[in-house]
């Protein structure tokens, strides 16, 4: 493992081998399948109850945002949104997003929303005491320090019992949880918790005695290209790794048997061409 390095620590390869998800991936399509067909049923309590507090942990560009809030705004009419995301760019296009859809839609003229650069660990000291009645995080407890400490800090912002939170996260029966359960000793480590997965997060709810659902979401990541010798397979290997350059760096035997896993049918199946690894999610709905 010595010659390898997160793929966190290389914003271009991590840039480039995200693309190369986008591109093959299925689970944009099937996360929003899930919020337009089951969120408004999994957070049915909150129905008919305007002013509402929410929060929205690792905005990004807020796109995902706004057809969560959409659908949302079908059995609530007013409510209170705060973005929360550390990066400086992805806060400015969170704000033009949502500024973009105000504009066009009277929908959302009762919607105040509010913006925050900043982790989620400094918020949560700097607002402690504030309650949430809806808090939801979509693929972003990977890049926090401590995610047991993070569960815990968000259940304290809820405003009570009847307070949701929504975790879409990465299916702890995915082709992703195999290889990590096997190689995350030998794959490389930086201080976020990279490799957990959703039952990880369903057994910290449990120590807290937070009662919570765990949906499986079907999801595909369809890889085209020899995984060993073309650049898009292997940028697709360090996607899967989180280890970058991982086919030109790593040790050969640790290559071989990553490969071979990934390849098996315990992680993926084929489909004409396409090597179909399982990039199944889970949808995690809990309460305080």
């Amino acid at each position: 493992m010595s010659g390898l390095v997160s793929l966190y620590a290389d914003e271009d390869r991590y840039m480039k081998s995200f693309n190369v998800f986008l591109k093959n991936s299925s689970e944009h399509a099937s996360m929003i399948k899930w919020i337009k067909h089951s969120l408004c049923k999994s957070i049915n309590n909150l129905e008919g109850c305007a002013d509402k507090e929410f929060l929205s942990v690792g905005s990004g560009n807020g796109e995902l945002d706004v057809i969560i809030l959409e659908e949302i705004l079908k059995i609530i009419p007013r409510f209170n949104v705060t973005f929360v995301d550390p990066s400086h760019e992805q806060i400015d296009k969170c704000k033009t997003t949502i500024a973009m859809v105000k504009a066009n839609s009277k929908a959302w003229d009762q919607v105040k929303v509010e913006f925050v650069e900043d982790t989620i660990e400094a918020f949560y000291e700097e607002n402690s005491m504030r309650r949430f009645d809806f808090i939801y995080m979509v693929q972003m407890l990977y890049y926090v320090k401590d995610y047991k400490q993070v569960l815990q800090n968000i259940l304290g912002m809820m405003r009570d019992s009847k307070s949701y939170g929504i975790i879409l996260h990465v299916s702890s029966n995915s082709g992703y949880a195999k290889v990590w359960k096997n190689f995350s000793g030998r794959l490389p480590q930086n201080d976020s918790c990279n490799y957990v997965t959703a039952n990880d997060i369903t057994n910290v709810l449990a120590t807290f005695h937070s009662p919570y659902s765990n949906t499986e979401i079907s999801s595909d990541f369809k890889i085209f290209e020899d995984l060993l010798t073309t650049e898009e397979g292997k940028l697709a290997v360090d996607f899967i790794t989180e280890a970058a350059y991982f086919v030109d760096n790593g040790d050969k035997g640790l290559v071989e048997d990553v490969i071979d896993l990934i390849k098996s049918n315990s992680c993926s199946r084929y489909s004409g061409d396409a090597l179909c690894f399982n990039n199944n999610l889970s949808s995690i709905v809990f309460r305080k």
